[in-house]
């Protein structure tokens, strides 16, 4: 399992050498080997990347993200599932029923109001009481929509009665870069245990390809919240290229699975794991991350 996510600003040229990806750029070059990479992301449109690179990452379940004129993640690159039994986890995926679907949604939204009741609580804002009160609310499905309402009263309370996350502003941007990173990862997992990614629980859009890993996110989407919150100070009108590998290297913040700490990298692996058994009825509830205080481990 890869632990590195490579991080790419300028004019590069990407290719391979001795089981490493070797980057050239003006001034030198570096081989990283494949086996210590999770994802690379590619933040300079002059990059340039051979059909080798692409052929390794895809073998390798590396995840590989490309960014838009504003520097937001845009594309996702992965290999096709190769999972031992990808068409059992397919078919078994396609034929859940509805009440199951349901109860993991339910599942998925109380961890999400727990988490966004927690970093309420650490950032010592008011109100996380109303949202730990919201999650033992939750029914099956969400009936009540109490996901939608506790997130308005959530931002609100985190960020200030006048945000919305339709706003043009930096923490949007910042959110919403971190948010992607995330969503890759998840998308990669779910593609390596042989997932149909665009038949989600909830998460239902007929023109996004990643659906179910809109489903598995919400929960994970805290961390993000929480590293925005604590670094406010340290955002200007644009995302600096230390803010963005600052938000790439939440990867490797700490979550709690069944009260030990995982990355949030190695933890995707586990829920998705737990996931696989619960849609085959195997498992009992899902296992998904709480969040803890962000401690950055940043790998060079």
């Amino acid at each position: 399992m890869g632990w590195r996510n490579i991080f790419i600003t300028s004019s590069t040229k990407i290719s391979t050498r001795d089981s490493g990806l070797l980057i050239t750029k003006e001034g030198g070059e570096v081989n990283i080997p494949l086996e210590d990479i999770s994802s690379i992301i590619l933040d300079n449109n002059s990059v340039t990347i051979t059909s080798r690179v692409l052929e390794e990452i895809a073998s390798r379940d590396i995840v590989l993200l490309t960014s838009d004129e504003k520097h937001l993640p845009n594309g996702i690159f992965q290999g096709y599932g190769r999972h031992s039994r990808q068409l059992s986890v397919a078919k078994a995926q396609i034929n859940m029923s509805v009440p199951r679907k349901k109860r993991l949604w339910q599942e998925i939204v109380t961890k999400k109001l727990e988490n966004q009741g927690r970093v309420l609580e650490l950032m010592r804002c008011e109100g996380s009481k109303y949202l730990y009160d919201l999650s033992k609310r939750v029914k099956s499905g969400d009936d009540g929509n109490l996901e939608a309402l506790g997130a308005k009263y959530y931002f609100q309370k985190l960020f200030g009665d006048d945000f919305t996350r339709r706003d043009h502003d930096i923490k949007n941007f910042a959110l919403n870069y971190g948010y992607a990173v995330i969503r890759g990862r998840i998308a990669r997992s779910l593609t390596s245990y042989g997932y149909i990614c665009s038949l989600g629980i909830q998460h239902k859009n007929e023109y996004n390809a990643f659906n179910l890993a809109d489903d598995i996110i919400e929960p994970y989407r805290s961390v993000v919240d929480l590293w925005v919150a604590n670094n406010i100070d340290k955002l200007s009108d644009e995302l600096t290229t230390d803010n963005k590998v600052s938000l790439v290297e939440i990867l490797n913040a700490d979550v709690k699975l069944t009260g030990k700490k995982y990355s949030v990298n190695i933890s995707i692996d586990e829920v998705i794991k737990r996931y696989t058994k619960c849609i085959r009825g195997k498992g009992g509830n899902l296992i998904l991350p709480s969040i803890i205080p962000i401690q950055e481990h940043r790998y060079v």
